[in-house]
């Protein structure tokens, strides 16, 4: 993968399109393999002129792995080569989505397990319920549901979320309609919605994009506070609350502020607007630079020359920046999908 993106940014497309084949054909079930498929298309509609093998990556990474960041930029680059039918290629046939088990978050209530896993929670005896309530009948089906939700109901949705994502590895290429309502709901929060409109509107901000970096930054988590200072749920440092806390008129400001949500969500989306601003309104450049610091987004714009910002973004040094980017933008694109099927509350 690493030789073949250097061949791809020094120009050397012939060499980079054997390795990006050779990636999909050898490491099918890698991490790369989205990336691999989409900048394949790209070779081959912006480079060889075969319009229909284009259109057969695209489609496949748009199939396969339905909520990635490289899934919808296949998405837009299929509607630019407009009605072109996919080519056949036999190595794309092998990739298929993960198969997604039956699910239901119709937890019975009335299960003893369930019941006693509730009573775990209220004596604080989180580390009992897992077993508790995979001990009960049908647990696989909603298991890891019913204990999310003790998590969510208590508050935590940090930790609600993270018994998902574990227990759903596949839930970034599933369609919406194959898991249950309940499930994306504590994956994808609408905690503190309110705020987070109201922060956004402040400010001409998308509720989705706010609401995206919440997630990446802090899970939803008030009370988060990073080995770098960083406070709540925007990840704000003390000084960053300081300045925006002056800009909004707010006196004798505390950090311990930025750990009440609707006071960090407020200070966050005007400092993520400043951002944005800075960078000419493109959120790829913003996040990067919430993530990274605003000197290194600027010293990587300058270091290289690129052809659209899907380039920039493939480009970034750090992985952690990089995946990060990727992240809010596919978050972005699972909120907005939501939304379309259930309205926040």
């Amino acid at each position: 993968w690493k030789a073949a993106w250097l061949n791809y940014r020094l120009g050397n497309y012939s060499a980079a399109a054997v390795l990006f084949d050779k990636q999909i054909d050898l490491y099918a079930g890698g991490k790369e393999i989205p990336a691999a498929l989409y900048w394949r298309g790209r070779l081959y509609a912006d480079q060889e002129h075969q319009p229909a093998m284009a259109a057969a990556y695209y489609e496949t990474v748009s199939r396969v792995f339905e909520h990635y960041y490289y899934a919808q930029l296949s998405r837009d680059r299929l509607a630019e080569l407009g009605p072109v039918t996919p080519a056949d290629v036999a190595m794309l046939s092998s990739i298929k989505r993960e198969e997604i088990p039956a699910l239901t978050d119709d937890v019975p209530e009335d299960d003893e397990h369930v019941i006693k896993a509730r009573l775990l929670a209220n004596a604080g005896l989180n580390e009992y319920i897992p077993a508790e309530i995979q001990a009960a009948d049908g647990s696989e089906q909603w298991g890891a549901f019913a204990e999310a939700e003790i998590y969510s109901s208590d508050g935590e949705t940090f930790r609600a979320m993270r018994v998902l994502k574990k227990a759903l590895p596949f839930y970034t290429s599933a369609p919406i309609d194959t898991i249950p309502m309940g499930y994306w709901k504590i994956l994808f929060p609408q905690q503190y919605w309110s705020a987070i409109e109201e922060g956004a509107s402040k400010n001409g901000l998308s509720p989705y994009m706010v609401a995206s970096l919440i997630r990446q930054e802090s899970e939803f988590n008030p009370g988060a506070i990073s080995n770098r200072n960083a406070f709540g749920l925007m990840q704000l440092l003390p000084s960053v609350g300081r300045s925006m806390a002056k800009e909004e008129g707010i006196r004798h400001f505390n950090e311990v502020e930025l750990l009440n949500p609707e006071t960090n969500i407020r200070l966050g989306s005007r400092y993520l607007k400043q951002t944005l601003d800075k960078f000419d309104g493109q959120p790829a450049y913003a996040f990067a630079a919430y993530n990274a610091g605003d000197s290194r987004v600027t010293d990587w714009q300058s270091i290289g020359k690129y052809h659209g910002m899907d380039e920039f973004v493939e480009s970034i040094p750090f992985t952690e920046t990089r995946d990060y980017v990727q992240a809010i933008l596919r978050n972005e694109s699972i909120y907005r999908a939501l939304h379309a099927a259930t309205p926040p509350a």
